[in-house]
């Protein structure tokens, strides 16, 4: 599968605004900082990915 020159558009202008966003919400945060929330981030939403893949289990 190949991407359009207008997908490659549209994506490059999605991922311009989401960085933009991005650093509103971390602009009080040091780049240490930073990096560890999206560190646990990641890890949070790899969890929640496994549990949305795993068959129910009794809770």
């Amino acid at each position: 599968m190949l991407i359009t020159e207008e997908g490659r558009a549209h994506l490059e202008r999605a991922q311009h605004h989401l960085s933009l966003a991005e650093a509103r919400l971390l602009a009080d945060l040091d780049e240490h900082d930073a990096r560890q929330l999206r560190l646990l981030l990641t890890r949070v939403a790899k969890t929640a990915q496994r549990e949305a893949l795993a068959p129910e289990a009794d809770c």
